[in-house]
């Protein structure tokens, strides 16, 4: 195979995996079997089975809260090989996975606490805009705004068909429906959760306000998250008490049933911890 077909099979494999639909993704498809048959024999066997966990349309098809990489799983990895050092015993590395879990534990709870517990404004933005932080989580409403503001982008353009809207991307060319200003074809709630810049820009053409709870899932409202059970204290997770022991600072060796014995305590605890966290 040339450099020149080489390279133009790179360019249509980066565009397969950005296709925005099944159509798109065949037409590429075809593409690359008309330059290598074999290489689309390889994609066949290997990766089109698969495509749904790699290609763009179908993995935002899915709720993902664009968590679409590994790099939320490395960013913990990253904080977890700044505790637990290489060259420890089996017992000190495990109390310092406890230690870990614990602390983790611990942010999620004072998260989970504010957010039951704190109301949030933001004066700087429109009043609709501003009703969504009274009503629902500081995260839901900070990506809203920043769809409300892109929705007032020259970039898109509104039509009016009976009850639908179509809102078209002038530099992209693409086009989204938006039906009855509530639902629309717009991938972005079914991977965020939550509306999209189409569906305010169809509503800022319809005259409606931007603000209406039918349009944000219930999992983001704040009375969802004040019924949800507070964040208890260390020790009283499902009615159990776990206790660390404290890291040993004997310098002796210990024998083969003294280092057996702790590390089935340190198991125990961590086993403990672990099935407290999980959902029931």
């Amino acid at each position: 195979m040339d450099t020149r077909s080489k390279t133009q099979l790179n360019s249509l494999y980066r565009k397969l995996i950005y296709a925005k639909n099944d159509a798109e993704f065949d037409a590429i498809s075809a593409q690359i079997k008309a330059i290598s048959s074999d290489f689309d024999q390889y994609l066949q066997e290997h990766w089109y089975n698969a495509k749904n966990r790699w290609d763009h349309y179908m993995k935002n098809a899915t709720s993902n809260l664009g968590n679409t990489t590994t790099n939320r799983i490395e960013s913990l990895f990253g904080k977890l090989k700044q505790i637990v050092k290489s060259k420890v015993s089996l017992s000190v590395c495990l109390q310092q996975l406890l230690q870990f879990v614990q602390s983790t534990h611990l942010q999620s709870d004072y998260r989970h606490f504010c957010t039951q517990t704190k109301l949030t404004y933001n004066y700087s933005l429109g009043s609709d805009v501003n009703r969504y932080y009274t009503t629902f989580t500081r995260y839901a409403c900070d990506k809203i705004a920043r769809n409300v503001k892109k929705s007032k982008s020259s970039e898109l353009s509104v039509t009016s068909i009976n009850d639908e809207h179509v809102v078209c991307n002038n530099r992209t060319n693409a086009s989204y429906t938006v039906r009855n200003c509530l639902t629309y074809s717009c991938l972005y709630f079914s991977s965020q959760s939550l509306p999209c810049k189409h569906v305010f820009a169809a509503r800022t053409f319809a005259q409606l306000p931007l603000y209406s709870t039918d349009l944000v899932p219930e999992r983001w409202l704040l009375s969802y998250q004040t019924h949800a059970p507070l964040p208890m204290s260390e020790g009283h997770h499902q009615g159990t008490t776990t206790q660390l022991p404290a890291v040993s600072s004997k310098r002796w060796c210990l024998t083969t049933s003294e280092k057996y014995k702790s590390a089935e305590r340190c198991e125990l605890s961590l086993a403990d911890v672990v099935s407290c966290a999980m959902p029931a």
